[in-house]
């Protein structure tokens, strides 16, 4: 699946090694895990000359994606 130019919903993105290998390629990117540390991680990295279409925020899905929300894709780093 291409993720060309997709709006994507990473749920589990940890300290976002995976995020930062694909997002250049989406058009943006939601990314949220509940660990603090990791997402802290992600921000330090991303600040560093990460891509900047990708939003990181601490929570659960449950909590932070209401239904309906405008993603083409969602992935679930745990079934990769």
């Amino acid at each position: 699946m291409s993720l060309w130019n997709k709006r994507v919903l990473e749920i589990g993105c940890g300290d976002g090694g995976l995020t930062f290998q694909y997002a250049p390629r989406a058009a943006s990117v939601l990314a949220i895990d509940p660990d603090r540390p990791s997402i802290d991680e992600a921000l330090f990295q991303q600040h560093a000359g990460g891509p900047s279409n990708v939003e990181f925020r601490v929570g659960s899905i449950e909590r932070l994606v209401r239904p309906g929300a405008p993603f083409d894709v969602a992935l679930f780093s745990w079934s990769l």
